[in-house]
């Protein structure tokens, strides 16, 4: 489902379930006040308490927030007295509206949370469905930007931040005489690094937003085409329509080289390897011989730790009727908007 169809999608589902609310909180009171034997009683009436009520909740919700940002250092106080105030505003609302003076008129509007607390149950999967969705970055193929499970260390050219894969003991490649692999943070480059730090820090925590449209730049999470159980992400470099080529560790479409923007100026994109077994031969698609022609629903992705991303560079198997190296426009997920976790890597991505 495209971005236009997910948007409209959302659109009438929440109108419906804000419809379905009203009806319900509607009824729900109904019921309260019948129990409660409050007298005056018409679903008319009732219909219109829940409309005040979900204002009343909505004006206390907005409030609540904008007091707790103003003041973080009284947000359990100002929780407990949003709740005081928003069960009197209620209370008094229904005792006006049904003239009635009881404090029946509090379990009358008791009855109302339950429509609330399945919309609140049934919103997260609405929007999970259509519009935004979390992950974890298991892998470290986009590290810097994104990392998953990783050790850090120094950059010996530099100095900076590095990230790496983790290298268990028992590993069939044994220690690396020369250094782990890993990416410096300030220049984007693949390093070797003598004594990481091997503490295992975990993977990078995601916003994904399956509403916005791709461009070129932006990280993506797609479902693999040989494996469409299985979601990747990776950054989007050619768009439909594209012939993509990788020359001198530069993006070229259409045979012009294309310039990244300013926090990937240092990135450079591998086509060529020196750590195969002698003897081996290995092309990649996108060099200069085999370069990348996408078709009219056809997107080319790239790592940004080019020497240990698996991306459409080396792909052998597309989606049925699809190039090997393409990710069809139908396999996209979202777009990759945050790090929300953990805190230290909290980042705007778009």
């Amino acid at each position: 489902m495209d971005s236009a169809l997910r948007f409209a999608a959302l659109v009438v589902v929440a109108i419906a379930l804000l419809v379905g609310s009203l009806l319900l909180t509607a009824g729900f009171l109904f019921w309260g006040v019948r129990c409660a034997k409050i007298p005056q009683i018409t679903f008319r009436r009732a219909l219109v308490g829940s409309i005040g009520l979900g204002s009343v909740t909505i004006a206390m919700q907005i409030s609540l927030v904008w007091l707790r940002t103003s003041m973080p250092e009284y947000d359990l106080a100002l929780r407990i007295t949003a709740w005081t105030v928003l069960v009197l505003l209620s209370g008094a609302a229904i005792a006006w509206l049904f003239t009635s003076r009881s404090l029946r008129t509090i379990r009358a509007w008791l009855l109302t949370l339950i429509p609330s607390f399945g919309f609140l149950i049934l919103s997260p999967v609405i929007l999970r469905l259509l519009a935004t969705e979390t992950y974890v970055i298991p892998t470290n193929g986009m590290a810097p930007t994104l990392v998953g499970v990783h050790w850090t260390g120094k950059c010996p050219r530099c100095g900076s931040l590095a990230y790496g894969s983790p290298h268990h003991p028992g590993d069939p490649r044994g220690e690396p005489p020369d250094g782990f692999d890993m990416i410096c943070s300030q220049e984007l480059r693949d390093c070797k690094v003598r004594n990481p730090d091997r503490t295992e820090r975990s993977g990078d925590r995601i916003f994904v937003n399956k509403l916005a449209k791709p461009h070129r730049w932006d990280l993506v999470v797609f479902r693999y085409p040989g494996d469409p159980t299985t979601n990747y992400v990776k950054r989007l470099v050619g768009l439909p329509g594209e012939e993509v080529t990788i020359r001198d560790g530069a993006v070229c479409i259409n045979g012009q080289k294309i310039e990244p923007p300013p926090e990937l100026r240092g990135l450079k994109y591998v086509t060529e390897f020196d750590y195969l077994p002698p003897g081996q031969v290995l092309w990649l698609w996108g060099d200069e011989e085999h370069p990348a022609k996408l078709g009219p629903d056809e997107y080319f992705v790239l790592g940004d730790f080019s020497a240990r991303s698996m991306d459409s560079r080396f792909w052998e198997r597309g989606a049925p009727r699809h190039s090997p190296y393409a990710v069809p426009a139908d396999h996209l997920v979202g777009v990759v908007t945050h790090i929300y976790w953990p805190p230290s890597r909290w980042r705007a991505l778009r």
